[in-house]
Order: structure tokens, then C-alpha cells, then sequence
């Protein structure tokens, strides 16, 4: 019988430190600000999660990023991953993109 593969908590412990470290928190901040539109949905704190847990698990798709996290307990704890849904990964790697070109950020994996 094949056994259920979880992947370690300390990973999502890493994904929350590095989304604790001031120069992210500032991007989290200038993205926020550089935000257009009044409707609500992914914070940008989410949307930066996203990017570290797909860097941070090496994973291919955001799809398979999504799912990790939907299924994942310690990634949900993570504030701002907890409201990532399966049907929204297309939206937030369009919302991501388009927020980071505004705020002329430096790319994550520089």
C-alpha cells in the first residue's frame, strides 16, 4: 500500500519567516498600495505567500501550488494562505504578475 506523502511542517514554518522578513513585508506594503481596484480577494500577502511556497516546495504549476496549500495544515496557518481556493490559482498568478510589473519589484529569485 503506498503511503501518503506530507511534506514537513518546517517548510510552511520557513514560508511564514520569510513572509515576516522586513524588505517582503515592505513589497507586501508597496503592492498593496500600488492596488487599483476596490474589489476585495487575495491579499498580496497571499499572493507573495504563493510565490515562496511554489519556490520553497519546488513545485512546477500553480495549480499543484494551490492544491499544496489547500491541503496542507501548516501552509492554511500561514496568514493570508488560508483563504487560497483550487479555482482561483489562474487568478492569483494574473493578479501576481500584474502586481508586481506596477511596483517594479525585484524579482523573488533574483
Amino acid at each position: 500500500m503506498a503511503e501518503a506523502k506530507v511534506t514537513p511542517a518546517r517548510d510552511a514554518e520557513h514560508v511564514r519567516l520569510l513572509l515576516d522578513v522586513p524588505e517582503v513585508r515592505a513589497l507586501v506594503r508597496e503592492l498593496d498600495d500600488a492596488r487599483w481596484t476596490g474589489r476585495t480577494g487575495y491579499g498580496s500577502r497571499a499572493l507573495v505567500g504563493m510565490a515562496f511556497v511554489k519556490a520553497v516546495y519546488a513545485l512546477p504549476t500553480w495549480t499543484r501550488t494551490v492544491r499544496l496549500v489547500r491541503d496542507h495544515a501548516a501552509l492554511r496557518g500561514v496568514r493570508g494562505l488560508d483563504r487560497v481556493r483550487v479555482h482561483a490559482d489562474l487568478t492569483i498568478l494574473a493578479r501576481l504578475a500584474t502586481a508586481l510589473a506596477k511596483a517594479k519589484a525585484v524579482p523573488l529569485a533574483a
